[in-house]
């Protein structure tokens, strides 16, 4: 119900945003709207897949993660702020340093945190406030 819910919102809102930037100069064409569709349709296919190749292999724990216990929750969440906050501020400095380092320096903290958080729900202890403390932290960014 929840992933149904947030795909109607996710919708609706580019819906809302198609119509009202059409005015605007700066609107991306007809191609780059379609093709970042559809990079949006096959990162939630893998997104999905890869939760249901998890869930169907059972637990991925290792010997070195088996001995270590997820960090605590507020933990989780803080280490989202702070690299949704450095992503964000990577985008407010983007005149002052070049445009490949910003863009790296995005692409490397999506995979940071990607890694980091993959790796920790993998440790025993993980449980749905550390599934909560993630995107909580990344919306405190927007606050």
């Amino acid at each position: 119900m929840g992933l149904a819910t947030t795909a109607v919102i996710f919708v609706a809102g580019c819906a809302m945003l198609f119509v009202f930037q059409q005015q605007d100069p700066f609107v991306a064409s007809r191609a780059q709207l379609v093709g970042s569709a559809v990079v949006v349709v096959v990162l939630v296919a893998v997104a999905v897949g890869l939760g249901r190749v998890e869930r169907a292999t059972g637990s991925t724990n290792t010997a070195s993660t088996a001995t270590k216990h997820a960090p605590n929750a507020r933990v989780v969440g803080a280490t989202a702020f702070m690299l949704g906050s450095t992503f964000m501020s990577l985008s407010i400095v983007h005149d002052v340093i070049p445009a490949a380092l910003n863009a790296a320096g995005m692409v490397g903290l999506v995979l940071l945190g990607g890694g980091l958080f993959l790796r920790w729900s993998s440790r025993p202890g993980w449980s749905s406030h550390h599934d909560f403390a993630v995107p909580a932290g990344l919306l405190l960014t927007y606050v």
